[in-house]
């Protein structure tokens, strides 16, 4: 029940992001649309702010865990280079063409210099792990093994 408090308190954060457009959901309105008290929302954060730092937190692990559009999904499919970028540029736009991954994103990267400001390891942390598989397209593409042809 201790989870599921929890993950209705985020849930309901989500909604009233993607509902108003803001960064900056009242407690009224999370409490409101979670079903949950005050008492409820501190047994699992100390501030909304915290509630924020979790927020980013797991939209990057559903990102993660989203294997069908994720760039890290697509890349490890590509042979070369210039393919793992491609599939690093078709992934995120395919997540960003995606209504509901969209909606959920949206005012965290219309808002990316507050949240940097507000919490700079996560933000740094959140946007480190969108480009991760960008930066190592090269050696991962390298990694890849090769035909080698005889002469002879």
């Amino acid at each position: 029940m201790y989870a599921e408090e929890g993950r209705r308190l985020i849930d309901a954060s989500f909604r009233v992001v993607e509902r108003t457009g803001g960064l900056d959901p009242t407690m009224r309105d999370i409490l409101r649309e979670s079903g949950l008290s005050n008492q409820a929302f501190y047994r699992h954060f100390r501030s909304k702010d915290e509630l924020l730092v979790a927020l980013l937190d797991d939209g990057r692990r559903r990102a993660a865990a989203d294997g069908a559009a994720y760039p890290d999904h697509r890349m490890s499919a590509a042979d070369d280079v210039a393919g793992r970028v491609v599939a690093w540029i078709e992934g995120i736009v395919a997540r960003a063409g995606d209504p509901v991954s969209a909606a959920r994103t949206r005012s965290f990267m219309a808002h990316q210099d507050r949240l940097a400001e507000l919490f700079p390891a996560e933000q740094r942390d959140s946007v480190e792990a969108m480009i991760r598989p960008l930066r190592e397209a090269p050696a991962g593409a390298m990694r890849r093994p090769t035909r080698s042809r005889c002469t002879g």
